[in-house]
This record gives structure tokens, C-alpha cells and sequence, in this order.
């Protein structure tokens, strides 16, 4: 059991082993980015398991509300007393900063219509986390601002940041990266995926740096 644990951690950090070539570049993260500064991101959070004593960064999340954070709904796979949050950090590895806070997970809940299929452009791959304690607003810990309900912000210019993959075939970042991308059109973006044989709802969120979505 301890080995499938490990492997299902590893898998989950690195989810492209499973796609073709041309498969695995549409789903690049923090390529071509540079380090965040600090107060630039304070909603940016690293969800983060526990597996023979040591944690692990496994996904990145939002913070939305004092006690409650948006991630996708593929990283909600562990027990809830298994997983936390780390806020306030731009460095996993550093030694904690002044804004720096540990939370631990209450419970979670992935959207009741997330479907974990590729072909079918894993819809509705998104999921609510809530925490033991709230947290404790400072400069680098803020909710993120919601957008107002109908604005599609296609062919705006949007940051992505986290602690992904810095190129193709990398390992994730311990430093927390960001990249500015353009917000494409729904249409483009389905004509764009096709070329891959990838599948796109009708709710996705698709960007584009030129070379790739």
C-alpha cells in the first residue's frame, strides 16, 4: 500500500508520462516565467499531502474566502487529514517569511459533474477546499478578486503563476514562477486543441503564448 501511495503522488505530479509528445506541450505550466515578487500573488497557495512524513507540493490553489481556496478538482485524490495549505510563501524550501501561514484541510469538495477523462477535456475539473482554521489576512495573504459573471476577457493579456514545470521536461519550481499569457477565444481555442486530438468544454479557460495553449 505505501508504494501505490508513492506512485499515485508521483503520477499526479507528473500527469503528461500518459500523453503523446505533442500532447504534453499543450500542458506546460510556468515556461519561459520569471520568479513572483513579493505581494504580487498573495492569494497564490501551495496544496501540499503528507506521505511517510515528509510533505509534498502537489497542486496549486486559490485562496477565495477566509477559510475556503479554489484548486482543480484531479488533486483532490488524498484523505483531507493528509493534505494542508501552505500561504504567504514564495519559496517551498525557504525558511518560513513574516507573511508565511500552515493550514491544515477540514474537508473538500471536487464539482459533483468533474469527469477525470482527457478525450472528454476533463470537464468541470475544479473543486472547493476548506480549512481547519481561518486564515489571517496580511500583505501576502489575500483572496484572490473575482470577475464579474459574463466577462470572457478574450485576447486580454492574464498571469498565470505557480509552482509548475519550467520547461517541457523539468521538475516543478520550488520558487513560486508566474508568465504572462493571452486569454483566446473559446473557438480558437477548440481549432487550436484539435491539432492534438485534446477535447475542450465549453467552459474552458484557454490561453496562448504562441507556440502553444
Amino acid at each position: 500500500m505505501k508504494m501505490l501511495a508513492l506512485a499515485v503522488i508521483f503520477t499526479l505530479i507528473a500527469t503528461n508520462l500518459a500523453l503523446t509528445e505533442q500532447q504534453s506541450k499543450l500542458m506546460k505550466r510556468i515556461v519561459n516565467g520569471q520568479p513572483t515578487k513579493l505581494f504580487e500573488r498573495p492569494y497564490q497557495a501551495s496544496l501540499q499531502v503528507l506521505y511517510l512524513g515528509n510533505w509534498y507540493h502537489i497542486c496549486g490553489a486559490s485562496i477565495i474566502d477566509c477559510d475556503r481556496l479554489l484548486t482543480a478538482a484531479h488533486c483532490l485524490i488524498f484523505p483531507a487529514e493528509t493534505m494542508r495549505v501552505q500561504v504567504g510563501l514564495l519559496n517551498l524550501t525557504a525558511p518560513p517569511n513574516e507573511y508565511q501561514q500552515t493550514i491544515e484541510i477540514k474537508a473538500f469538495k471536487a464539482h459533483e459533474d468533474y469527469i477525470n477523462d482527457i478525450s472528454l477535456g476533463v470537464p468541470n475539473d475544479i473543486g472547493l477546499l476548506y480549512t481547519k482554521t481561518p486564515f489571517q489576512f496580511n500583505a501576502n495573504v489575500q483572496p484572490v478578486k473575482i470577475a464579474s459573471p459574463g466577462l470572457t476577457f478574450d485576447n486580454t493579456k492574464c498571469v498565470i503563476s505557480g509552482w509548475g514545470k519550467t520547461s517541457g521536461t523539468s521538475a516543478g519550481s520550488n520558487i513560486l514562477m508566474e508568465v504572462a499569457m493571452t486569454k483566446i477565444t473559446l473557438k480558437q481555442c477548440k481549432e487550436e486543441y484539435a491539432t492534438y486530438g485534446i477535447a475542450v468544454t465549453d467552459k474552458a479557460i484557454c490561453v496562448f503564448d504562441g507556440e502553444s495553449t
